[in-house]
């Protein structure tokens, strides 16, 4: 039989308070001055890992050449290099969330994202840290076998 506490109201602000200020921050990081906010949605390299970890559905592209995306990638990437994306645009769905990322520069990613948009894709968005912050940060990545 589990034993239920109830919470304290003093336990309950702060904890509320806690979930608050997470919240913030993750959104914080997020607004960054990024060059690709307002053209599509931001999102931090821990949101894209929650979401892998909670089982959601989300297509992730990997935007850096093919040979870096055969050696490792974030899990279940699609690979479209950058320089592929005006051909291959078809290859993403207008529909669910698309992440973008890559290992360049914010501009680079931006042009891409704006690229997206005005060829009416509403649901995209970048992973603000790219894959150097997604390794940086230890999460896990798929490997092609030699």
């Amino acid at each position: 039989m589990a034993i239920i506490r109830h919470l304290s109201v003093r336990e309950h602000i702060w904890r509320v308070l806690a979930v608050v200020g997470i919240t913030m921050m993750l959104r914080a990081d997020a607004k960054a001055d990024h060059p690709a906010e307002g053209f599509a949605s931001l999102i931090p390299a821990a949101g894209v890992k929650r979401i892998l970890d909670d089982g959601d559905h989300m297509i992730l592209i990997d935007l850096r050449p093919v040979s870096e995306y055969h050696k490792k990638r974030l899990p279940r990437a699609l690979s479209i290099p950058s320089s592929e994306l005006e051909k291959r645009i078809r290859e993403i769905p207008k529909f669910g969330r698309v992440v973008l990322y890559c290992a360049c520069d914010q501009q680079e990613i931006a042009d891409k994202a704006i690229l997206l948009r005005n060829q009416g894709y509403r649901n995209i968005t970048v992973m603000i840290e790219g894959y150097p912050g997604w390794i940086g940060l230890g999460y896990p990545v798929e490997e092609s076998r030699p």
